[in-house]
């Protein structure tokens, strides 16, 4: 039986799902990880071709080997394995006696890549271009963490929470220094013409809850959240919010602050709850569970997981969109069973 083939275009559909006005399926991917995809490559190519409504999200290649890398605000990265994420291991402000020495990146050098050298504009424009001329989804990307994490990227993460606690004077000079290096990031992103939307994440939650008090996001990192993404929404361009863990008691906070697509994970936030907090008010992207189900669960398990996200969360009007995201060891089975439940499951 041949494979079902939409009639709309990606970018059109995708922009209907997130703008609640009807698409013609919901938007799926698949998004393998650098090790996923150095490994299976072979497979999941012949994967996407079997299933070429679903859009497979290639890795690019990484300078990320096993090695120490300072990044430009004088953190040091130590990464285990090729292509994966890493963890900071030194924090230049350990101490605040070394807020007066820290050095903020020159934006016109280029936009932040997470654990990595900087992208000159002309390379990010002729990027966007190329997106643009070839009728693709025109986006960019910051760096991932790009404010909480970056404040535990800079201070250690036991230091951190504990600025949230007493909350130092240090705390918010920092959080507004690196707003303001955002924001202006953001001016020159949107110099270019025809952005539909700029990624951001920011992990703000742990496995079962988040490492701050509601009060505590609110007067610390939502008035940050809320200039930078405002920005964004003012020149006409989509917010899309990604951010892992247990997050959901703050999604109100970020529709607020103005993210219009949130992409969180399922299990870990329960999918009544996100239901009652989001559904019908911004489109969602869920994180197909990478934790248990997907790595360790059995295809059927994975099937009925896929159908109760889209029996939950799914509506006509749109606001939905699915993503299968692969870490080792990512079985070929359990991926096959996705995208074949994916596909069932994707048509209005």
């Amino acid at each position: 039986m041949c494979a079902r083939l939409p009639s709309l275009g990606w970018r059109e559909n995708f922009l209907r799902a997130a703008e609640l006005r009807k698409p013609e399926f919901i938007p799926c991917r698949l998004i393998p990880t650098e090790p996923v995809w150095n490994i299976h490559h072979k497979e999941l190519g012949d994967l996407a071709l079997k299933y070429p409504a679903i859009h497979l999200s290639k890795p690019g290649t990484s300078l990320r080997s096993p090695r120490a890398y300072i990044d430009q605000f004088g953190c040091k990265w130590h990464f285990c394995r090729e292509g994966d994420y890493g963890y900071v291991v030194e924090n230049p402000l350990g101490s605040w006696s070394r807020l007066r020495d820290l050095i903020i990146p020159d934006p016109e050098d280029g936009l932040l890549v997470h654990a990595g050298p900087l992208m000159p504009w002309d390379e990010v424009y002729k990027g966007l271009r190329t997106a643009r001329e070839a009728g693709e989804l025109v986006r960019a990307s910051f760096e991932y963490g790009f404010l909480f994490e970056r404040l535990s990227y800079l201070r250690g993460y036991s230091n951190l929470l504990v600025d949230f606690l007493r909350k130092p004077p240090e705390l918010f000079d920092l959080t507004e220094r690196l707003t303001q290096y955002s924001m202006e990031l953001v001016e020159r992103l949107l110099r270019f013409d025809g952005l539909d939307a700029v990624f951001f994440g920011d992990d703000l939650g742990n496995q079962d809850r988040m490492p701050m008090a509601k009060s505590t996001f609110r007067e610390v990192l939502y008035p940050c959240y809320r200039r930078i993404f405002r920005s964004v929404r003012e020149a006409g361009a989509h917010v899309y919010m990604e951010s892992d863990g247990h997050m959901v008691e703050v999604a109100d906070d970020l529709i607020d602050a103005g993210v219009t697509i949130l992409r969180l994970q399922d299990r870990v936030n329960g999918l009544e709850n996100i239901a009652a907090k989001c559904k019908g008010r911004i489109c969602l992207d869920i994180d197909l569970d990478r934790q248990f189900i997907m790595p360790f669960g059995t295809p059927e398990q994975v099937r009925t997981h896929v159908e109760h996200v889209v029996d939950i969360l799914g509506s006509r009007k749109g606001g939905l969109m699915l993503g299968a995201e692969l870490y080792l060891p990512a079985p070929m089975n359990n991926v096959e069973a996705a995208l074949e439940t994916m596909e069932k499951c994707m048509w209005y």
